[in-house]
């Protein structure tokens, strides 16, 4: 879990532009994410949201709800 808005939004950014996640242990994690969840329940997360989705639009990055299955 990330605790900081700042480094939750680096993470996610380096997700969806470059496939990379880095591990609890600090190993980097080569993945391909169809999708990023937010999780609602602390406090910073409508910061973490309105961050993300200023950096994501700035780059282009289509921002949409989930579709049901």
């Amino acid at each position: 879990v990330i605790f900081f808005s700042i480094m939750a939004v680096a993470q996610t950014l380096r997700l969806v532009e470059q496939g990379q996640a880095t591990s609890q242990d600090g190993r980097t994690l080569q993945l391909r994410a169809d999708s990023v969840c937010l999780h609602g329940d602390s406090a910073h997360a409508l910061d973490v949201a309105r961050r993300l989705r200023a950096r994501l639009e700035a780059r282009g990055i289509q921002v949409c709800p989930q579709r049901a299955a």
